[in-house]
C-alpha cells in the first residue's frame, strides 16, 4: 500500500475532473469519499500457482503510485492450481484490478489494491446482449448535475427476454446529505432498471438446460456537461451499500463494482482462485 497526501490526492482526482461538489449540509459525507481506478492486464501462471510474467495495459496512461503499488505486489500474488485434463498446467488469465484511494485520519490518502477479478481461461458460450437501450436520466438529476453508477444484476430468460433486475449498488457522484442520497440512488436505480427490463439478449447457443442466465451490467449516469473517467484516471464517489444476490446463495467472490460500464458479465464463471491476500508486497 502506498499513501498520498491530500493535496496530491486533490491534484489527481481535479485532473480527472471528479472532484465531488457538495453542500453545506453535506459536510459529515464527505468523509465517506472513495476514489477508484480500474486497471486491466494480463497475468501468467505458472502450474505451482506462482505469477510468472504480468502486464498491464495502456502502462504510459497510468500514475507511478498506482504502477509501483502493483509492481511490488501482483508478482507475490499465488493462486490455487488450475487443472486441466487433471494435470496443473500453466495458464494465462486476463485480469481487472480496482486501486482504491481512502481518506485516513488527517490529510493523507491510503492507495491501495481493493479488489481483482480474474477471466476464467476456458472458452464458454454465455449470453450476448442483442439490444441495450440507454436509461432515460432523471431529468430533476441532470439539472441538478448529479451522477452515478448503477450496477445491475439481470436475470434472463430462456428466449432472451429480461426476466427480472436488481441494483446490486449505486455508487453516487455527488455529494448531498443522506436523505438527498437515499432518493438519488432510488431515482437512478429505478431508471436503469426499466430501462434493463426491455433489454434483450440471445441466450447460449451451446444447449443448456439452465431456466435462466444472471450478467451483471454496469449502468453509468454521467451529468451533463462532465466526462467519463478515461483509463488511468481517478473516479471519486460515494459507496453505496451492496445488496445480496436473490437467486444465488453462495457468493461469486466478484465484486460489482470491478466492472467497466458498457460491459455484460456472465455470473458464475470463475476465473483463478488466488490464495494469497491482495494487497500484501511481496517478498
Amino acid at each position: 500500500m502506498r499513501y498520498l497526501s491530500r493535496i496530491a490526492m486533490l491534484a489527481l482526482m481535479f485532473a480527472a475532473g471528479t472532484v465531488l461538489a457538495g453542500t453545506p449540509d453535506s459536510r459529515p459525507v464527505r468523509d465517506r469519499i472513495e476514489a477508484s481506478m480500474l486497471v486491466t492486464g494480463m497475468v501468467d501462471i505458472d502450474p505451482d500457482g506462482s505469477v510468472s510474467s504480468w502486464k498491464l495495459d495502456q502502462l504510459e496512461k497510468l500514475p507511478p503510485a498506482v504502477t509501483e503499488l502493483l509492481a511490488g505486489t501482483i508478482p507475490g500474488w499465488r493462486f490455487k492450481p488450475i487443472l486441466i485434463d487433471g494435470e496443473p498446467a500453466a495458464v494465462r488469465a486476463r485480469t481487472s484490478i480496482r486501486i482504491q484511494a481512502r481518506k485516513l485520519d488527517g490529510d493523507n490518502f491510503l492507495v491501495e489494491v481493493a479488489g481483482a477479478h480474474f477471466g476464467s481461461h476456458k472458452d464458454a458460450d454465455v449470453p450476448t446482449y442483442r439490444r441495450l437501450t440507454s436509461p432515460h436520466y432523471p431529468t430533476e438529476l441532470a439539472k441538478a448535475g448529479a451522477g452515478g453508477t448503477v450496477y445491475l444484476l439481470v436475470k434472463i430468460a430462456r428466449d432472451g427476454s429480461v426476466e427480472d433486475a436488481i441494483a446490486e449498488q449505486v455508487n453516487l457522484k455527488t455529494i448531498a446529505s443522506d436523505p438527498q442520497m437515499r432518493r438519488m440512488r432510488g431515482r437512478f436505480e429505478a431508471a436503469a432498471i426499466y430501462a434493463a427490463r426491455r433489454w434483450t439478449f440471445n441466450p447460449p447457443v451451446t444447449p443448456d438446460d439452465a431456466p435462466y442466465w444472471l450478467v451483471r451490467v454496469p449502468v453509468d449516469f454521467i451529468a451533463p456537461g462532465l466526462r467519463e473517467s478515461g483509463y488511468g484516471e481517478w473516479s471519486a464517489y460515494i459507496p453505496g451499500e451492496r445488496r445480496t444476490n436473490p437467486w444465488v446463495q453462495e457468493d461469486d467472490r466478484v465484486s460489482p463494482d470491478m466492472l467497466a460500464a458498457g460491459g455484460v458479465y456472465p455470473v458464475g464463471l470463475r476465473g483463478p482462485e488466488l490464495l494469497t491476500p491482495l494487497d500484501v508486497p511481496q517478498g
